[in-house]
């Protein structure tokens, strides 16, 4: 899905050579790749990103879409805490200095806040410190001090093993689009600029945290080189041949290396998915130490109770015949005897256990 959307954000912007290129080109990187068959949630983050930037577009044209952008940008706000928020400068640029259909605006609008309004208002009347955490699960670490040119460093470094040979091209991409002076191009380079610099202000960010930037980047090469090679070379076949032969070039060196990585590789079931499952042969109340809640009630069947560091010992002294999915050296850290509980399974790092 986001293979195609990428295709016809590049059509849309600027022509099906562009975004057929960018959508083979796409497959190459290989962070999207690896993230996208493990099913990750920046993968839907990225989808819903490309998505509402092309839905935005479409609405300049005709206002119904509005409708379609406000349910895209609350399933985006939806997907993950804060970053969504830079997605705002580029949907300004969007609809900067353009007159815009007010009635199918307000009716996006209430899209939106129908998905994320309701929801973030309701966490927000429950939990009086929902709103002190979303901020700090969205932009971990930057209130601490650290080195900005580290950081830089840090995420120059991330985004080049994560989308490959394409990071030069695409780095000098998001610098020369702001010389064609065109609307494609300057809303593709506030995204990735805006993108890119809360990370510079802190060193908490991930390499999967950036893979949002990759269609963009790609979009902007491709873009930016059909743009400028069509000031030199007049021949209208010729153009997009080389736009694709780049695309293919590129790619297929890329795919054959990442091909033992993340395409030929056996198939991989997660521990979460494994002992949660496991859990559900046994009577007791299950708990996690981890954040994997939604897998564990899904394949578990139970009502599934998520502890903290130090509440082991918690559940071990108030809690009789319980289910607990942990490490063995969260037990060993918390003092935990091992006459104290039974192991039911293990895989990789973790265990099931039953209090005895």
């Amino acid at each position: 899905m986001t293979l195609l959307i990428t295709f016809f954000t590049g059509r849309k912007l600027f022509n099906r050579w562009v975004g057929f290129a960018s959508a083979v080109a796409l497959t190459s990187a290989p962070w999207f790749l690896f993230r996208a068959r493990s099913g990750n949630l920046d993968i839907f983050l990225t989808f819903f990103f490309v998505l509402t930037i092309y839905l935005a577009f479409k609405a300049l044209e005709k206002g119904r879409y509005f409708i379609p952008l406000g349910i895209s940008l609350g399933i985006l706000f939806l997907t993950k805490t804060g970053i969504p928020f830079i997605i705002i400068p580029s949907l300004v640029a969007v609809f900067f200095g353009k007159k815009i259909d007010k009635k199918w605006l307000y009716k996006g609008i209430f899209g939106f806040i129908t998905l994320f309004g309701a929801w973030f208002i309701t966490q927000a009347v429950v939990d009086i410190n929902f709103i002190s955490r979303y901020i700090r699960i969205g932009i971990p670490g930057i209130q601490n001090k650290s080195s900005y040119l580290d950081n830089v460093k840090l995420i120059k470094d991330y985004i080049h093993v994560g989308i490959g040979k394409w990071f030069w091209l695409g780095t000098g991409a998001i610098i020369g689009s702001f010389i064609t002076r065109k609307k494609s191009f300057i809303v593709l380079a506030v995204f990735c600029l805006s993108f890119i610099i809360p990370f510079t202000l802190s060193n908490k960010g991930q390499i999967w945290h950036l893979i949002p930037l990759f269609p963009f980047m790609i979009l902007l090469f491709f873009g930016f080189t059909d743009w400028i090679t069509r000031i030199f070379i007049k021949n209208k076949l010729l153009v997009p041949v080389m736009i694709l032969g780049i695309s293919l070039y590129f790619s297929y060196f890329q795919i054959k290396s990442n091909w033992y990585q993340f395409i030929n590789i056996q198939s991989y079931i997660s521990d979460e998915e494994i002992l949660s499952t496991e859990a559900s042969k046994y009577q007791g109340a299950l708990y996690i130490d981890n954040d994997f809640v939604p897998a564990a009630i899904f394949y578990s069947g139970k009502n599934v109770q998520q502890t903290y560091v130090g509440g082991v010992t918690k559940i071990f002294n108030e809690e009789n015949g319980f289910l607990l999915i942990t490490t063995k050296g969260r037990l060993k850290d918390e003092g935990i005897r091992a006459d104290q509980y039974k192991v039911i399974k293990e895989d990789r790092d973790k265990i099931l256990i039953k209090e005895v």
